[in-house]
């Protein structure tokens, strides 16, 4: 009885980290799109905010508001061929939220933020990524010449036992 009562804990303690994780992966979409001169200009960044907080006022998931938006779930074998090619080899038990044409890009995964970060950025050099200041604390951006993407920004949130990156790419 013991056992099960602990099992039944871990699960929730992990949906609950689940929820959160997804709800500050959100939050750093949202971060990303207002760094973004077009989400500026077209005021996008106020629409997304507004749409999620009404959805969460409603009392849905913040999966389902999410899917309601121009972000949807993908699995890794979705993912276009660019990413693994530019930017990482993909690995299992990502959850990966995407921007419908692939500028934003999230991933929520079991590792810690700082495990991720060393992979997204090892993967990013031996990609042929040059790292450059971003002028934002925890942002960096990197920046590199042929390819689908010419600079993306990159943003790294642990929350709870989850460690999230949100990539916001440029491409040709």
């Amino acid at each position: 009885m013991d056992k099960e009562m602990e099992l039944m804990s871990a699960q929730r303690r992990r949906a609950g980290n689940a929820v959160i994780a997804i709800a500050v992966l959100a939050m750093v979409f949202i971060a990303a799109c207002m760094l973004s001169s077009k989400a500026e200009a077209e005021g996008l960044e106020d629409t997304f905010v507004e749409h999620v907080w009404d959805g969460l006022k409603e009392d849905k998931s913040i999966t389902d508001v999410l899917q309601e938006t121009n972000l949807k779930s993908v699995s890794c074998n979705e993912l276009p061929n660019w990413f693994s090619d530019e930017i990482a080899q993909p690995e299992q038990g990502w959850d990966i939220w995407i921007v419908n044409d692939w500028s934003v890009i999230g991933i929520i995964c079991d590792s810690r933020a700082s495990e991720l970060q060393a992979y997204i950025k090892t993967e990013l050099s031996k990609n042929g990524w040059v790292e450059c200041s971003s002028g934002e604390e925890g942002v960096s951006t990197y920046v590199k010449d042929g390819g689908a993407c010419k600079w993306i920004m990159v943003e790294f949130a642990q929350t709870g036992e989850l460690g999230s990156v949100v990539l916001h790419t440029r491409q040709d």
